[in-house]
């Protein structure tokens, strides 16, 4: 039976527990249940983890990433130009992060403007309103409101913070789970667990963004990659970790490697739900591995891959919606107003293809434009 390399104990049904090597809330799947006991998971797990999944929360939701457990979080912090609060649901559904109440005095009384997330919001509005006049009547107030959907015209904007102390902890995790699941030696690293246990801080994990991709990239994937090379003549053991395609990072597990020659590298395709082959061309000097610093020279870098990933976010959330107001128009005409009719009239037809177009023009455009249906009426 394998030990928890923390602690040593010697892991059974009772104690292990299952730990995922890249997050979960990541869209992470490669998981062991040979690493850790449960104690030690919790001591090095919950506040780190949080950090790191919270700092790729919005890439995640954007891509529309599956994971093994829980919905899509509610992304807040969105501001619009006019600053505005805005949350993201599902990553694609803009709603505002409170609701408004504006009020002016006009001639004889007092006008107020209400804009509430849902009626019992509005219910809860309106009855505040109605303690300071007790006249004020709620019901024909509701009857009055009118129940819109807009679209935004303006970008949302969010300011993203990547890296820190407690995120690098969750990084270096990471990097130390895998080499143990690829039968590294736990004395190899023993001298970074006080650090994974936030015991002390360890300069061992830095931004890394090449010149050259170290890999071969595939149009429009995504993908979580890990790259580990132990070197016994230069006695190095690091770990090149990617998240998203996008973000980059080196751990520098020892300088003081004392085991064979490995190379192990594990990516796995997030848009398609499965583990890829990566071939990986990294061999790094001892020298480099030791005077490496994080320079904001490699912004450029960074850009270029957050603007191809935003692109394929994009893409899919069009695509996205797209299914949707096809599948959601199908039930609407064909399955409800039509019952299932065996044969497709071109009646039929032409009401599916207007309630299409309409909801596609509005996705793609914010207003209402004429439809194949109108052009046919017209002619």
């Amino acid at each position: 039976m394998p030990n928890c390399y923390n602690c040593k104990t010697e892991l059974t049904e009772s104690n292990k527990s299952k730990e995922h090597i890249i997050l979960n809330a990541l869209g992470g799947r490669l998981k062991s249940s040979d690493l850790l006991c449960i104690k030690c998971n919790s001591d090095m797990g919950s506040s780190c983890d949080g950090v790191l999944a919270k700092q790729f929360a919005l890439i995640s939701a954007i891509l529309d990433i599956s994971r093994e457990r829980k919905e899509i979080p509610i992304i807040k912090g969105g501001k619009l130009k006019d600053g505005t609060e805005v949350n993201l649901l599902n990553g694609n559904t803009p709603r505002l992060a409170n609701p408004k109440l504006e009020s002016r005095k006009i001639e004889g009384g007092v006008e107020y403007k209400i804009v509430a997330r849902d009626e019992k919001e509005m219910q809860q509005l309106l009855s505040s309103i109605k303690k300071n006049h007790p006249l004020f009547d709620i019901d024909k107030a509701m009857d009055s409101a009118k129940n819109k959907k807009s679209s935004l015209k303006q970008p949302i904007t969010y300011q993203q913070v990547f890296g820190g102390v407690e995120a690098f902890r969750s990084i270096a995790k990471t990097a130390i789970n895998y080499y143990i699941y690829r039968k590294g030696n736990p004395e190899n690293i023993v001298e970074l667990i006080p650090f994974l246990l936030g015991k002390n801080e360890m300069d061992i994990v830095k931004h890394f963004h090449p010149n050259k991709s170290i890999y071969k990239k595939e149009s429009n994937e995504v993908i979580h990659l890990i790259h580990l090379v132990g070197n016994k003549h230069s006695k190095t053991l690091y770990c090149y970790i990617e998240f998203f395609s996008s973000h980059s990072y080196l751990v520098t597990l020892s300088l003081d490697y004392n085991g064979p020659n490995i190379s192990h590298t594990y990516a796995y395709d997030l848009l398609n739900n499965k583990e890829v082959t990566r071939v990986v061309q990294l061999k790094l000097k001892r020298d480099f591995l030791i005077n490496l610093n994080t320079s904001f020279d490699d912004f450029p870098i960074v850009q270029e891959k957050m603007n191809r990933l935003l692109k394929i976010a994009h893409q899919r959330q069009l695509q996205k919606e797209q299914n949707r107001i096809i599948e959601n128009a199908s039930n609407e005409i064909f399955a409800t107003k039509y019952k299932n009719e065996k044969v497709i009239s071109e009646i039929m037809m032409h009401e599916f293809i207007d309630k299409v177009a309409t909801e596609i023009a509005y996705l793609w455009h914010g207003e209402r434009v004429q439809t194949f249906g109108d052009m046919i009426d017209n002619n």
